[in-house]
């Protein structure tokens, strides 16, 4: 029951999620996959596209499709493959009423090589991926810019929730540590409860 999902897409295959849309919502999708997987994305409906195989990011960055040109209410179908049809776990997520909050996956973490000055806008969620194998010990640091209250969760490969470090007050830094137990794509959630 996580806000994205991941999945491994198979040598020159194509995975499809449906989506039911209502009348008047607007769908914002974000995809990524650890380089050198150059991710494609699609949006159909009734087999017609509706953004027909967008490539704009780097591999390694996410692929965003804001407010997708929808053809009304409806049923429709985002396609996930790669440039040259290469294997590779990747993370989707999507959106429909960002009244509700946004959320959004900024990008890929590697080991050593920090993200910093990266803003979390008003009620959204990021979600950061990264690859991690059984065995390897993990430290998250979250240093909030100002008086904030971030939180950090950790998911599994499979989705399943971790770890989570929200014992700090505002301002203070939250420090997560774990082992982890298995191979794959894992996913660091970051949330701000005030602002």
């Amino acid at each position: 029951d996580n806000d994205f999902i991941t999945a491994t897409l198979g040598g020159g295959t194509t995975d499809s999620w449906e989506i039911d849309i209502f009348e008047g919502e607007p769908l914002t999708v974000h995809v990524v996959a650890p380089a050198p997987a150059d991710i494609i994305v699609s949006i159909l409906k009734n087999g017609t596209p509706v953004v027909n195989r967008q490539n704009t990011a780097p591999a390694g960055s996410p692929e965003i499709i804001n407010n997708a040109p929808l053809l009304g209410e409806g049923l429709y179908e985002i396609q996930v493959t790669t440039v040259g049809g290469a294997s590779t776990d990747y993370a989707l997520t999507f959106f429909t009423e960002p009244d509700n909050g946004m959320i959004i996956i900024p990008g890929m973490i590697v080991s050593g090589n920090p993200r910093s000055a990266v803003e979390l806008p008003e009620n959204s969620y990021h979600y950061w991926f990264f690859v991690g194998k059984a065995g390897d010990d993990v430290t998250i640091v979250l240093t909030p810019l100002g008086n904030e209250d971030v939180g950090i969760y950790l998911y599994a490969p499979d989705g399943e929730q971790l770890g989570s470090a929200d014992v700090g007050l505002e301002g203070d830094e939250e420090v997560l540590e774990f082992t982890l137990t298995a191979n794959g794509l894992y996913a660091i959630g970051i949330e701000e409860l005030y602002s």
